[in-house]
């Protein structure tokens, strides 16, 4: 699926119309992804980081047995990872 553009009209203060174009609108959002990880839980759970992972891909140290997972931000740069379509994407469930 390719990153796709739609067209908004909307009216501004002295009553003309302008086009306005947001780029990969009908993507789907890592926030509301299972394999989202957000950073730092304190924080507003609205507010988005260039810090919060994606726990689909990452590297466990083979002597801690830490788990290192990737920013979603890269992942989702990623064709071969799980790139602009979100193909790896699975809605988080409501509880």
């Amino acid at each position: 699926m390719k990153a796709t553009r739609i067209l908004f009209k909307r009216v501004i203060s002295d009553k003309k119309e302008k086009d306005v174009f947001i780029k990969n609108f009908r993507l789907p959002v890592c926030k509301q992804c299972a394999y989202y990880l957000k950073q730092d839980e304190k924080d507003d759970p609205n507010k988005i980081s260039d810090y919060d992972k994606c726990m689909k891909y990452g590297e466990q140290n083979v002597v801690t047995g830490e788990i290192r997972f990737q920013y979603a931000d890269y992942v989702r740069k990623q064709e071969l990872q799980c790139g602009m379509s979100a193909k790896h994407f699975i809605p988080k469930k409501i509880e």
